[in-house]
């Protein structure tokens, strides 16, 4: 006879397995070679290939690539349309060799109709001799529905084998995906560490008076129950701030330096969203270190101890709750956070004349393509409304681009920019940076697609205008870098030119 207690614990996991989605990952791709070259391979003409049994990582045989004498890169690829439903994210996997130093590249391309674009890139670092894992991950928001001919790619560009490749969906959150909830959590959770200050107050805080999130890409938070604690580099430490009325702060943090002193970021301060600190190891001029044809996200050598306090650029807080959070680098710890001290200043701040967004480098495109570290185009259109929509909330009368508003100048790039500036509903200036000039036929999808970013018009971006109490120029120079200026004054004169200023 079935106890009422089983019975009960049956129910439970019925209800919950009705009511829970369960995500099992799916193997897409899964290939050690040990039964040949497979027929589903699509081979570049100007690569010989075939199995080998001298090198294997796993089983008996690899794949051996070699290119003919006259080919500089060759690949090859499986084509996935009709393997998968491009809608969950997927994470991918091959194994190399390689006798010498040689690059390989593993991908994720498609063609969005505009041309090819890689969705996402493996990383891993080869080393001549010894077998090394590449591995990759498309999330599962980079997907778009224009894309076809969507391929998984190993190129090379020398001799190399390749074994236990692998392609399978897989659930890995991003940041983004998670934040939503994680942000929900952190307010929830600094509600019972509310710190308050008013006019004229010095508030020293430590780790005791913050939430600590230890990875942004998880919805997990903790109490700090030490004075002191460590940043991790995907990490956020946040802490609550309710100012009585509107107030003009400085302040400085104490932090001992990471003992990864490579020179780069520390951490990043924020009050809000507003960066009001980011300090960096420093270093004497070095030679740039490389991370497949470009230059690493922070080279292999020893930077300069940095001061262990941190001063904070004055800023205003407004009436109410705020946070400021001290978040971690991504390339290593922020290191050991100590304490944070604030100084109100001892009349109500001064309410601004006139506020608008000034944003650089939005890089419209897709995929996530590596540059230094990763360029998140994908992400990027997402962000910038958003972005737009907030300073919306707060009252900016504009925002203004200030050069790259595309990754690479495509048309499908500017319709993108166009449809996100008329979601925004705010007035939108634009400047031309290089990326933005790549492709000939610019002058005619910028006068058909986001004209009214250019005041003048389409054809004349080098242009001025007035907002008062200020007024404002943007230039492009000739090679393509966006510059302009600000002039602030009750009833400011339009400028007749552009002036000679970067921003």
């Amino acid at each position: 006879m079935t106890s009422p207690v089983k019975k009960l614990h049956t129910l439970i996991l019925i209800a919950f397995l009705l009511t829970t989605s369960v995500a099992f990952s799916k193997v897409i791709i899964k290939n050690d070679f040990e039964k040949g070259v497979p027929r589903e391979y699509s081979p570049d003409k100007n690569f010989k290939i075939s199995t080998d049994t001298a090198y294997a990582r796993s089983g008996k045989a690899s794949l051996h690539l070699a290119k003919n004498a006259g080919a500089t890169s060759n690949a090859v690829y499986y084509d996935l349309d009709g393997r998968m439903d491009f809608v969950d994210a997927c994470e991918f996997s091959v194994w190399v060799y390689t006798k010498s130093k040689t690059r390989v590249a593993i991908y994720i391309s498609t063609d969005d109709g505009g041309g090819r674009y890689n969705v996402a890139e493996a990383y891993g670092t080869l080393t001549p001799g010894k077998w090394c894992q590449m591995k990759g991950v498309v999330h599962a928001g980079d997907w778009r529905k224009q894309d076809q001919q969507t391929r998984f790619v190993i190129r090379s560009y020398g001799e190399c084998w390749v074994d236990d490749v692998s392609l399978e969906t897989s659930t890995t959150a991003t940041p983004a995906q998670a934040w939503p909830r994680l942000k929900a959590m952190i307010q929830s959770r600094t509600a019972k560490r509310i710190s308050t200050v008013k006019l004229g107050d010095t508030l020293t805080l430590d780790a005791r008076n913050a939430v600590l999130a230890p990875d942004t890409a998880r919805v997990e938070v903790s109490l700090p129950d030490t004075a002191s604690t460590i940043i991790p580099e995907e990490g956020l430490l946040v802490f609550a701030i309710n100012a009585t009325e509107d107030l003009a702060l400085t302040g400085s943090l104490q932090l001992e330096p990471d003992a990864d002193l490579r020179p780069g970021l520390r951490v990043t301060v924020l009050a809000d969203d507003t960066v009001i600190a980011a300090p960096a190891v420093k270093a004497k001029a070095w030679k740039g270190t490389q991370s497949g044809n470009r230059p690493g996200p922070a080279p292999n050598i020893k930077g300069e101890r940095p001061s262990s306090t941190v001063p904070l650029a004055p800023f205003r807080l407004s009436k109410g709750r705020h946070y400021i959070t001290v978040a971690g680098p991504h390339i290593r710890s922020g290191g050991t956070f100590a304490k944070l001290e604030l100084q109100a200043g001892t009349q109500p701040a001064e309410k601004p004349l006139y506020t608008f967004g000034l944003l650089s480098d939005t890089h419209l495109g897709s995929g996530r393509p590596e540059w230094i570290n990763l360029k998140l185009n994908a992400q990027a259109g997402a962000e910038l409304e958003a972005a737009l929509r907030q300073l919306k909330r707060e009252g900016a009368g504009f925002a203004i681009i200030a050069g790259d508003m595309t990754d690479a100048g495509r048309r499908s790039q500017y319709d993108e920019l166009s449809r996100i500036v008329k979601r925004a509903n705010l007035p939108v200036y634009g400047c031309l940076g290089n990326h933005d000039t790549f492709r000939d036929s610019r002058k005619k999808d910028i006068a058909e697609t986001i004209p009214k970013l250019f005041p003048d018009g389409p054809t004349n971006t080098d242009y001025a205008f007035s907002k008062a109490p200020c007024a404002s120029s943007c230039s492009t120079v000739p090679t393509g870098m966006a510059r302009m200026l600000l002039f602030k004054g009750s009833g400011a004169a339009r400028p007749t030119k552009p002036p000679i200023a970067r921003a």
